[in-house]
């Protein structure tokens, strides 16, 4: 895994360190250290931004004022990141077209699996089954951000740093975030079978931390719903089966999701042998015959709920993020005792003193007060008893231990590039490169998400709740808002060179050699803090300093196995390199490798070359080829020069 030099969460370790408090509500984008001019300040040279992950999401976006699209769709309307002041982070840019806007975000929620191989952050390929769509470290260029509510595990942090080729050390080497934007609760939902009620009071519309467990791991003891609701009344619709003795379903997400990842957390935390860590994220206990488990019909919590409605002939249990569930018609309606309401959720024993918690600040349907009842809940790390830093993973930090609110709450995180000019190398076939104006927008819808007068103050509104902790307008100095405040402001375009931190984080039960934790910060030399930014006329630009004449030479040629050649280039500064090499001439002339890579300094560079589909047929194993290389290498100020060689190379298959 790799990082870049001077980004040691710059903020966070400052106020770590000083035990001061970084005031967030009126603290802006934050300057940027390396952007060029025209994109130096907040809201300066934005465009349209898009991403993909997390369907825990998507109700959060949409008061963001993003819309969301393919897996839920739903428009954006007049609210969020265009319309907040520029103190809270708002950009006018982003406003609706009809209201004079020029750009737009927009959110697909399809799943954490989806968001993460959205920037390669999988060990699996494509290929295998139920794996993210995605291959490791293959970066999908067309959306700049990923969402997970189930954040990357160290490997898969590792597989997207490292880049297409998997190597540690080469030019496809980038940073990955996972920076905490919202928490919520997970309700526990249930549909009951036509015929019968559940009286609505708090004592019949709970359910304990052993009938839960039993009930998702298909216990024999909680399989029934007498078993699990103790007062639900009535015989079944078809006049047969007294409600108490119905088998109910339990209905389950088709995808890998950060919800049911939340779920299972603290059903584990009750009974780990029915959920140990090796059951995957859409594996459940005893799921076969008459007791396996229903599936969701699509992607997200959305098609889920909706499958849990259908469940009407014998009932279904299920789980989902308090917004989609409310959206859904799963709180409590507002009736006397002996309400009829069918489709709600339930309150939750608490680990430890017993006492039963709603998901919700309130259960009522269509009431203001409708945020998540996670206010006071406290995360970290299970295997350090600390937060990781953003470059880490955050797998096994869970809320589930909690003693506050109700005891299923969960983060939920962006999984954005640290510097988007250096995840440019290597992305998936046909997607456009990123640009300066897409970190740019990204980096400013962030630090909107993350201001307590912006994004985190429409989360209540929207069924979730802002991150912990604030203390009287601002983040609390090591607290989760506070280290995600700092990543965002570390945000940059073409920055530095790449060095090895160390991993570490969750699911490893191990502590990198040089941690970066908020407690036990590592300062930079050479720090970038949003107290001390650097200003749009004095542009810090270390990895892309002016060059009035380009140069590039070429040292040599090697195969390697599946006819990919590696070049050896020298270009004079940072830039752009790329490469096409043909073999013939004249009318036989034909492109047979092709390939490019970015340049973070002057000196050696290695470029992988991969055939084309006429290199495939023209370059034969074992053979020597006579290949002419164009290489052609663009400057940081867009001059450009070329030069081409002709080497002998014999051919591995």
């Amino acid at each position: 895994m790799r990082t870049t030099t001077g980004l040691r969460i710059g903020a966070a370790a400052a106020t770590a360190a000083t035990g001061t408090i970084v005031a967030l509500a009126i603290l802006p984008g934050g300057a940027s250290a390396a952007f060029d001019p025209a994109f130096s300040a907040q809201c300066q040279g934005t465009t349209t931004i898009q991403g993909r992950g997390a369907s825990f999401q998507r109700t959060a976006h949409l008061a963001w004022g993003a819309s969301s699209v393919v897996a839920n769709p739903a428009a954006a309307t007049a609210v969020g990141f265009g319309y907040a002041t520029a103190g809270s982070g708002g950009c006018a840019s982003f406003k609706l077209a009809a209201d004079g806007g020029t750009n737009s975000v927009s959110f697909d929620p399809q799943g954490s699996g989806e968001g993460r191989g959205v920037v390669g952050a999988t060990t699996s390929p494509d290929a295998t089954a139920g794996s993210p769509k995605g291959n490791p470290g293959v970066r999908k260029t067309a959306l700049q951000f990923g969402a997970a509510d189930e954040p990357p595990k160290p490997a898969e942090i590792a597989a997207a740093n490292n880049g297409p080729d998997q190597i540690a050390g080469t030019a496809d080497d980038a940073v990955l975030y996972t920076v905490p934007v919202a928490q919520s609760s997970v309700a526990t939902v249930v549909q009951l079978p036509n015929g019968c009620t559940v009286p609505n009071n708090a004592q019949s519309r709970r359910i304990t931390r052993a009938a839960l467990e039993g009930a998702f791991a298909a216990s024999p003891d909680f399989s029934t719903w007498g078993q699990i609701l103790p007062n639900i009344a009535g015989v079944d619709a078809a006049g047969t089966t007294a409600c108490k003795a119905k088998v109910f379903k339990r209905v389950v997400r088709l995808d890998s999701s950060g919800t049911t990842y939340a779920q299972k957390n603290y059903l584990r935390d009750i009974k780990s042998s029915d959920f140990p860590t090796s059951l995957g994220n859409t594996a459940w206990p005893a799921d076969t015959g008459a007791s396996a488990v229903v599936r969701a019909d699509a992607n997200g919590g959305g098609s889920l709920m909706d499958k849990l409605k259908l469940q009407t002939t014998d009932g279904g249990i299920s789980y989902a993020d308090l917004a989609t569930a409310r959206s859904k018609g799963f709180d409590t309606a507002a009736g006397a005792a002996g309400d009829t309401d069918s489709t709600i959720w339930l309150s939750v024993e608490r680990k430890g003193d017993g006492v039963y918690q709603s998901p919700a600040l309130n259960d009522v349907n269509g009431t203001t007060d409708t945020g998540a009842n996670c206010k006071n809940v406290t995360y970290k790390d299970v295997t350090t008893g600390a937060l990781p830093t953003v470059q880490q993973s955050w797998y096994d930090v869970t809320g589930s231990a909690s003693a506050a609110d109700y005891p299923v709450c969960a983060l939920t995180y962006e999984l954005v590039w640290e510097d988007l000019a250096k995840a440019n190398v290597g992305h998936a076939a046909g997607d456009p490169d990123y640009t300066q104006a897409q970190a740019r927008g990204v980096k400013d819808y962030l630090g909107y998400i993350l201001n307590v007068t912006g994004g985190q103050a429409a989360l209540a509104p929207a069924g979730y709740q802002g991150l912990p902790t604030v203390v009287g307008g601002a983040a609390q100095s090591g607290s989760v808002l506070a280290v995600a405040r700092a990543a965002q402001q570390s945000l940059t375009w073409n920055k530095q060179t790449v060095v090895d931190p160390g991993t570490g984080g969750g699911g490893t039960g191990t502590t990198p050699t040089t941690p970066t934790t908020p407690t036990t910060p590592v300062t930079p030399t050479t720090p970038v803090t949003p107290t001390t930014p650097v200003t749009p006329t004095t542009p810090v630009k270390p990895s892309t300093p002016a060059v009035v004449k380009p140069k590039v030479s070429v040292s040599k040629a090697a195969a390697v196995k599946g006819r990919k050649v590696t070049l050896s280039v020298s270009p004079s500064a940072a830039g752009k390199v790329s490469v096409s090499a043909t073999t013939g001439s004249g009318k036989k002339k034909v492109t047979v490798l092709s390939g490019s890579a970015t340049a973070k300094k002057a000196g050696a560079l290695k470029i992988t070359l991969k055939p084309t589909s006429k290199g495939k047929k023209a370059l034969k194993s074992g053979k020597k080829a006579k290949i002419a290389f164009k290489v052609t290498y663009t400057n940081a100020d867009g001059s450009k020069t070329s030069v081409t060689k002709t080497i002998s190379v014999k051919i591995k298959g």
